[in-house]
């Protein structure tokens, strides 16, 4: 089966899941100093929350796991804690048992790619590649105290690979239509339209959000020059934007006038 596929990973409650003992494990597996670990235990642990009850603080109380949302220390700390799990995919690939997509005959190897939490991996379609894949996971979530979420994790094939086969025994949704990552459309063509049908409905929404409001012209042009042009300057700095999309977008700008 030359076939390969695509696991796109989503981890419940990514930061508030974290375990302690494994962020401190890691800070010492790379050779931070003991008392740079000991720092970093007492900013995470000694914190107190409170649950906000009908606008009303309840008791305080110290968490026992998970990092703070917000704090700009949480990103590093995630950040190097997933590294052990890419550790532990460099080994299983190194013993051949993980065998990763190669871009062209002499070309690279892609077995992951991550960004935060947003997580995509890759390898050859079959029963036995799904079995490393989830064991990985298995090993990584039970250490670190993540769980998949098999309603929001997708699995995306090849054309050349049997689904009916692989969509008896996979936990994960199947599809083979377009997804995102990191904003950006995957598997599908920019110059399709329905590419940019998010883009389109977002400019809708702020204008009919405004067209309630009693706006002068001079008002509406600056609301057209200051926000509505900026919503599509994510995919133009990568997509070249179609015909009749800029000119559906002209139609909006017309119309909001």
């Amino acid at each position: 089966n030359k076939g390969w596929m695509v696991i796109k990973i989503d981890l419940e409650k990514a930061y508030d899941r974290l375990n302690w003992s494994f962020i401190l494990d890691t800070l010492t597996y790379i050779g931070l100093p003991q008392n740079f670990v000991d720092l970093v235990w007492a900013c995470i642990s000694t914190p107190l929350s409170h649950v906000l009850w009908n606008g009303e603080a309840l008791q305080e109380f110290h968490p026992s796991q998970g990092i703070r949302q917000g704090d700009p220390l949480s990103p590093y700390f995630y950040v190097l804690c997933m590294e052990r799990l890419f550790h532990i995919i460099e080994v299983v690939v190194s013993q051949k048992l993980w065998k990763p997509i190669s871009l062209s005959k002499q070309g690279l190897s892609l077995s992951h790619l991550t960004f935060v939490d947003d997580l995509i991996l890759f390898s050859k379609a079959s029963l036995d590649q799904v079995e490393v894949i989830q064991s990985c996971l298995e090993l990584f979530c039970k250490s670190l105290g993540q769980k998949v979420s098999l309603e929001k994790t997708r699995i995306f094939f090849s054309k050349n690979v049997d689904l009916e086969f692989f969509a008896g025994i996979l936990n994960y949704r199947i599809m083979q239509l377009l997804f995102y990552y990191l904003g950006l459309p995957v598997r599908v063509s920019a110059r399709s339209e329905r590419v940019w049908q998010p883009i389109l409905e977002k400019m809708k929404a702020k204008l009919n959000n405004w067209r309630q409001k009693n706006l002068s012209v001079g008002e509406r042009i600056c609301l057209i020059k200051s926000t509505l042009s900026f919503i599509p300057l994510f995919f133009l700095s990568f997509f070249r934007l179609p015909k009749k999309v800029y000119h559906a977008i002209q139609k909006l700008r017309r119309r909001f006038l």
